[in-house]
């Protein structure tokens, strides 16, 4: 990189901006709690629309300086581009059960994105009916995902089933910004062919590509700021830096970790634009950068706060060294699926299936990356590796915890890059006994080969998975009975976010200590409990379930036996005397 006292100087003012700025966000973040929560879910919502319409219109103003960085690609390969969106598109929707995966995070999720919709604020609604909520709680989540989710609910309406077509649509089109990105980075139409197939064949990404989990989002996100991160890399124009700037903008509130996109993509900048630190000699570009920064500003206030005063499931520290060690070769045994890993660390009745042979071609394809050039080898390395080693640090980081599996998603993006370049390694070796274009069908038919003996592991019928068994049992049956009562009943759950996303009146169990309950029993003639899974596992809070069950009469409605996991699940009527 070439050096000048004004970008140097530049760069130090840059950097004293953002310190203070993290020092107002820190020092925002410690506010009082009323004072904090208000304010986020007064703004954050409405500025993620107005930083999304800005990105749209950008995107429609400046595409044609976009495309002249593709302007060595022809018809076919953009028919290459659709062909392959359009393969991974109806595999997802044909493959896959179209199940929940993550209880029950992902119907949080929903009833956000449906809050979004009413009332353009990203919360919980504890308390509500068919027509309001009155009473819509902070998450500790940020609004990128529920946000996307809100879109296709804003047209078709609040539904599992319309959020599950919308996520397959948004992993799906994943595939496109590899291909680009790949494309992009290597400058060969090959690489980007083998780099967006790979992503469209990995099992794990199809099987949580229907579901409501903002990891699949975050995967998204990432193959976004990915591209964009190298596009603008590649070029000196200003209206494409402001354009990715915008996207890294959006990307980072896919999660709370999702912050770790924005040093990769300064330090992709770094790595791929040898006159990069000459930007910051242009106060424009300058301003471009502040300007991002203020974008995100309540979802860092947002993010730090939630930390503060939300437990994340652990008493004790979220991410360490401790948990590295201990996480780190689990999880590299995923990607390689060892017998003796998978021996010691069971993962019986969990889908983790993860291709071994895309794993031993991307080892291929990273020495040889590293001779071709180092600078790429370290920018999709950092990729992969951040991604990879802050998941294996976090407490609950394990692909072996749980459904934690799904924290491969999002390192599934720089992997297939990675991968790509593998495959053209593979290519170039035979093609000099073979001819090329037989070597590279070839090689497309052993891809779709390999995929096609994980069909069956996959098209699995939802009632088999063992995974989460119970929980799926207790969902499904809760919402095949909610959806045939009344839209007058109030549901009281622990799980009020089914019940709110599926129109139905609905308040939290804590609530029956509030005034507000004695006027829903007093106001209404169908009142449910929900005695359901939280009741079931004997969880702390599950002291309120009986609590309830000695307070009130109840009549018996349905009854759900979990022979497997031996729980009952119950709905009960509640009868005044």
């Amino acid at each position: 990189m070439k050096f000048s006292k004004n970008s140097i100087k530049n760069l130090v003012v840059v950097s004293i901006i953002v310190s203070i700025y993290f020092a107002i966000v820190y020092r925002f973040s410690n506010l009082e709690s009323n004072l904090i929560q208000n304010f986020i879910l007064r703004t954050e919502a409405p500025l993620y629309l107005l930083t999304f319409i800005l990105f749209l219109s950008l995107l429609f103003l400046y595409h044609k300086q976009i495309l002249k960085s593709f302007g060595g690609m022809k018809k076919n390969d953009w028919f290459c581009i659709l062909t392959i969106f359009i393969f991974a598109f109806i595999v997802r929707e044909l493959v896959p059960p179209k199940t929940t995966r993550l209880f029950f995070d992902e119907d949080i999720y929903l009833d956000m994105a449906k809050q979004i919709t009413k009332q353009l604020s990203s919360c919980l609604c504890n308390y509500g009916n068919k027509f309001k909520c009155f009473k819509c709680e902070l998450m500790k989540w940020p609004v990128g995902h529920p946000f996307l989710l809100s879109i296709p609910f804003f047209f078709f309406g609040s539904s599992d089933v319309v959020a599950s077509h919308f996520m397959i649509f948004l992993s799906s089109l994943s595939t496109v910004f590899v291909f680009l990105s790949s494309y992009l980075l290597f400058k060969n139409k090959k690489i980007a062919i083998f780099s967006s197939l790979v992503l469209a064949i990995l099992p794990v990404h199809i099987l949580w590509s229907v579901t409501s989990s903002a990891d699949v989002t975050f995967s998204f996100f990432t193959s976004l700021a990915i591209f964009f991160s190298i596009l603008s890399a590649k070029t000196n124009d200003l209206k494409i830096h402001v354009i990715s700037l915008i996207a890294l903008a959006l990307s980072v509130q896919a999660k709370t970790e999702s912050v770790i996109l924005i040093p990769l993509y300064f330090l992709t900048q770094a790595f791929l634009n040898s006159n990069y630190l000459g930007m910051y000699e242009k106060k424009s570009y300058l301003l471009a950068i502040i300007f991002s920064f203020s974008i995100i500003f309540v979802y860092l206030v947002h993010t730090l706060y939630a930390g503060r005063v939300d437990p994340w499931g652990s008493s004790g520290e979220k991410f360490g060294f401790g948990y590295l060690r201990s996480n780190f070769m689990k999880n590299l045994g995923y990607w390689f699926e060892v017998p003796a890993i998978e021996d010691k660390w069971s993962y019986a009745g969990k889908q983790l299936y993860h291709p071994f042979l895309l794993s031993v071609v991307a080892c291929v394809g990273l020495p040889l990356l590293l001779k071709n050039s180092l600078k790429k080898f370290l920018m999709l390395l950092c990729w992969f590796g951040a991604l990879f080693l802050m998941y294996a640090s976090f407490y609950a980081g394990s692909v072996y915890y749980g459904v934690d599996v799904r924290y491969v998603l999002p390192q599934y993006i720089p992997f297939s890059l990675i991968c790509g370049f593998g495959f053209y390694s593979i290519l170039n070796f035979m093609e000099k006994l073979v001819n090329e274009k037989k070597v590279f069908i070839f090689l497309i038919a052993l891809l779709l080969f390999y995929f096609s003996t994980y069909l069956q592991k996959m098209h699995i019928p939802q009632e088999k998975i063992e995974e989460s068994y119970g929980a799926r049992l207790y969902r499904n049956s809760v919402i095949d009975f909610a959806s045939k009562q009344p839209d007058d009943c109030y549901f009281i759950s622990h799980v009020s976010s089914i019940y709110s996303w599926l129109g139905k009146g609905h308040i939290q169990v804590w609530y029956v200590y509030r005034p507000e309950f004695d006027s829903i029993l007093r106001d209404n003639n169908c009142v449910i409990f929900d005695e359901g899974y939280w009741c079931a596992i004997q969880v702390p809070e599950s002291q309120s379930c009986i609590e309830f069950g000695k307070k009130y009469k109840l009549e018996l409605l349905k009854r759900v036996n979990d022979t497997k996991e031996n729980k009952v699940y119950s709905l009960y009527k509640i009868i005044l005397a």
